[in-house]
């Protein structure tokens, strides 16, 4: 194979102050980083724009979950362009297809890794943003042993996307009791992360109660496959309504809208022994007890997740809304975040 160029310094996004007053700056001599033992140097081509990239650079989270490095993103999407020692090119070659997610190392030791499918919450995890360099750059480094490998049928823009959101609510379901036939109700369903739940939802056979407000939204998601649309600024009683079109509730409630009536909402739609999905939970307990409610957390996936979510989207038949920006565009992507503008999900080319 003819070795690849590999420039010394490259373009990336650079916070040096993270806080309420954040400036993200594009440099173009950013230094290119060296893959070490067991490590891969990924030629970047996307990278998906998470509100969680957003609440890093704002600061907004625990004192444990804060921006440590220069260059926020952690939906990266690219090729292989160099092994580092001891990376055996039989298993992993130059040119492979991968991605970079939140969560870029495992120990393989602690109590989590053993427990199947849980590895994603390692006790000495490596977190891309928080303890590495992030996506939004040209290039990034991986560990070998945690590729995500990218199917070459899936389109570019949907990869980011999918690789921490898309892939938090794929798994959030797969770790469900809902069958084929049971109702889930989305609030929420019209944003980025709503439609691909959507998307998920139905490839599982579930029928969806999409709940929003607004005529885009709800030709979105009766175009992804909700069987009905509820907006909550039109509807007398949304309660009802739902009930109505379930019978006796969903079966199951993910509450991807972080407000207080959504909340409150999700309680009071949901059957005997429902599933809930919460970022937060301002709930009265009473609301639970006599429903016997189960909720549940989940915090994005591992390889194997990921790789499910990336093989389920292969056969999308209509894509989630993607909007394509270049890096220069960053601080609008994140003004229309805050403003509740974004039409679905953000991804900058890293050209």
């Amino acid at each position: 194979m003819i070795p690849i160029s590999i420039p010394k310094v490259q373009k990336a996004l650079v916070c040096q102050n993270p806080g309420p007053d954040y400036e993200l700056k594009v440099l173009s001599d950013y230094p290119v980083p060296e893959p070490g033992t067991g490590e891969v140097l990924v030629r970047l081509s996307s990278s998906g724009i998470c509100h969680s990239d957003l609440s890093y650079l704002k600061n907004e989270w625990a004192p444990e979950l804060t921006l440590n490095v220069k260059v926020p993103g952690h939906e990266g999407s690219g090729r292989i362009v160099k092994l580092g020692p001891d990376v055996n090119e039989k298993v992993i070659a130059v040119g492979t297809r991968v991605g970079s997610p939140y969560v870029r190392q495992i120990c393989h030791n602690c109590e989590n890794c053993f427990i199947p499918g849980m590895d994603v919450y390692c006790d000495n995890g490596v977190y891309c943003i928080h303890d590495m360099d992030g996506t939004f750059a040209q290039y990034c480094i991986l560990r070998a042993d945690y590729i995500c490998r990218v199917p070459e049928a899936l389109d570019e823009k949907c990869v980011g996307p999918i690789l921490c959101g898309g892939t938090t609510v794929y798994k959030s379901l797969k770790q469900s009791n809902l069958y084929a036939g049971h109702w889930l109700a989305i609030i929420g369903a019209g944003g980025g992360l709503g439609q691909m739940a959507i998307l998920y939802a139905r490839s599982r056979g579930l029928r969806v109660v999409a709940i929003d407000t607004g005529a885009d939204k709800r030709e979105t998601c009766t175009r992804l496959g909700a069987e009905t649309f509820i907006d909550f600024k039109e509807s007398k009683d949304v309660v009802a309504e739902v009930i109505a079109v379930s019978g006796r509730g969903c079966h199951g409630v993910q509450v991807i809208a972080p407000t207080r009536s959504a909340y409150n909402l999700s309680v009071k739609i949901v059957r005997f022994m429902a599933i809930l999905w919460l970022w937060v939970l301002p709930i009265r307990p009473m609301g639970l007890v006599f429903k016997n409610v189960k909720v549940i957390g989940s915090l994005v996936g591992n390889q194997q997740d990921i790789s499910e979510a990336l093989d389920l989207a292969t056969r999308w038949n209509s894509p989630p809304n993607i909007e394509m920006y270049t890096m220069e565009e960053v601080s609008t992507i994140f003004e229309k975040m805050e403003t509740g503008q974004l039409n679905g999900r953000a991804v900058i080319m890293l050209d």
